[in-house]
């Protein structure tokens, strides 16, 4: 090959040693993991990904060469709504106007509820607390 193109063999390996040519390689494996990944993987997945190819290579170099390739994971983030604010139902009044100190046990109840996304689906988590006992934790 190198007499057909008319270059040493000592210039051939010095092109490879070059950090061009090693960029492409690397580059190429880059895409190749974000691609396998199905385009979800972000810089610590896909450098961990090829350390554990065995490709030794830092965590910036992957980091500058994805980004030279302007590749960006696709994350949809799961979101539900939760609140329907379009309704006829009667609205409490807010009583309570921020005052959450209570040294009296059940005068101020509050709750909430949360969901929370999990392998299996959503669960949901409710709380009830009485300031009272709150208060009396915090100025001990």
């Amino acid at each position: 090959m190198c007499k057909v193109f008319e270059v040493s063999r000592s210039n051939y390996y010095d092109w490879l040693k070059r950090s061009d040519f090693k960029d492409l390689e690397l580059e190429n494996q880059i895409k190749e993991v974000f691609i396998d990944s199905r385009e979800t993987y972000g810089v610590k997945r896909i450098h961990a990904e090829l350390i554990g190819r065995g490709v030794n290579v830092g965590h910036n170099k992957v980091a500058k060469l994805k980004k030279k390739l302007n590749i960006y994971p696709k994350m949809k983030r799961k979101y539900k709504i939760t609140t329907d604010s379009r309704h006829n139902n009667k609205v409490f009044d807010n009583i309570l106007d921020r005052d959450f100190s209570s040294t009296v046990l059940s005068e101020k109840i509050v709750s909430d509820i949360t969901y929370i996304s999990t392998l299996e689906g959503w669960i949901y988590l409710a709380t009830t607390i009485d300031l009272s006992t709150i208060f009396n934790v915090v100025h001990s």
